[in-house]
């Protein structure tokens, strides 16, 4: 859609200024998303295996 609307009033540089910097965003996101989620899921293993006695 980006994509259309600057071919069709000539902004095409800027477009791709706005989805280069949008798609570093998503990334930087999703990296800590799945970050926070791999520590919760840690958590939740090391509270459910009991404490080795020896």
């Amino acid at each position: 859609m980006l994509i259309i609307i600057g071919a069709l009033f000539d902004r095409m540089a800027a477009v791709l200024w706005v989805i280069a910097i949008l798609s570093n965003v998503t990334v930087v996101h999703r990296m800590i998303y799945t970050f926070q989620q791999a520590k919760l899921l840690e958590d939740a293993q090391l509270r459910s295996v009991p404490a080795r006695q020896e």
